[in-house]
């Protein structure tokens, strides 16, 4: 998410992700068909920075590591959020 603010690729913490879809196509006739849908989305919140200073209990730097970013007190942190889409539209074929 911050890859193209920083110009290179950031450190993300795991998170789930839930999405799910529901829709209906009614066709009156050949030519007439109506289209509903819902969507929902949920994410949870994580971190997208926060590279470690050094990898794997050796005392060498990361270079990945970037203070601007990665400090604990200056993480970057995405919250988690829901979003919630209906739809409609109308088809006529001919």
């Amino acid at each position: 998410e911050l890859s193209d603010a920083t110009g290179k690729l950031e450190h993300s913490d795991s998170y789930a992700t839930l999405r799910g879809m529901a829709a209906a196509y009614l066709r009156a006739s050949s030519t007439i068909q109506f289209r509903l849908w819902a969507d929902y989305s949920w994410r949870s919140d994580h971190y997208i920075s926060g590279e470690p200073l050094s990898r794997g209990g050796v005392s060498a730097n990361n270079p990945n590591y970037d203070w601007r970013y990665d400090t604990v007190g200056r993480r970057f942190r995405i919250s988690d959020y829901t979003a919630f889409d209906l739809g409609a539209s109308f088809v006529l074929s001919f």
